[in-house]
């Protein structure tokens, strides 16, 4: 009984994973999607038209980045290969004039027709930056007089909420709100 007893536990080390131990099987990283001019035009088709059947939209994470850099109003330096993912944060990264960049945040809907990035970290070239650096990293002109870890963008006034959610951004929007079609 004593060598059955031993024989199971060496069995059950060799055989079964130790508590805690996680296996890799079930991770899933979400593909980087660039952003190219057809998707930007495919969001701004898509994200302005208001129907019953898409109260609630979900955009890529690359519809989410051109949102973000191609805003009518947003006032940022040109950025160059813009490629995003979204797990339960957007990660967007690109080139500044020559140099990579890469951030992972929040997104949060502020008033009607503004929505914000919460900046959770930020990288350029590879060395990690403080969050608040992306506003003068992005700032077109003259740099902002203090630093935030925000950054602000239009979308469209009858959106209602806007939120990251397994692997893509879900736009809520209120059909009471929609422009009139022409």
């Amino acid at each position: 009984m004593v060598v059955a007893a031993l024989t199971g536990v060496l069995a059950g080390r060799q055989l079964l994973p130790r508590v805690g131990a996680q296996s890799s099987d079930g991770i899933v990283e979400r593909p980087w999607l660039a952003v190219t001019d057809s998707v930007v035009d495919g969001m701004n088709n898509t994200v302005r038209r208001v129907t019953d059947d898409n109260r609630r939209m979900e955009l890529t994470a690359a519809d989410a980045a051109a949102l973000i850099f191609r805003s009518p109003r947003r006032r940022t330096v040109f950025v160059d290969s813009i490629a995003a993912r979204a797990d339960s944060m957007l990660a967007i990264r690109g080139r500044i004039a020559n140099s990579t960049f890469e951030l992972l945040a929040d997104v949060h809907l502020i008033r009607r027709g503004i929505a914000e990035l919460v900046v959770r970290s930020l990288t350029v070239e590879g060395i990690a930056l403080e969050p608040t650096k992306v506003s003068r990293l992005l700032a077109r002109g003259r740099a902002r007089s203090e630093d935030s870890d925000r950054v602000r963008f239009d979308v469209p006034l009858n959106v209602t909420s806007i939120r990251v959610f397994g692997g893509a951004i879900v736009l809520t929007k209120d059909q009471a709100l929609a422009p009139t079609q022409p």
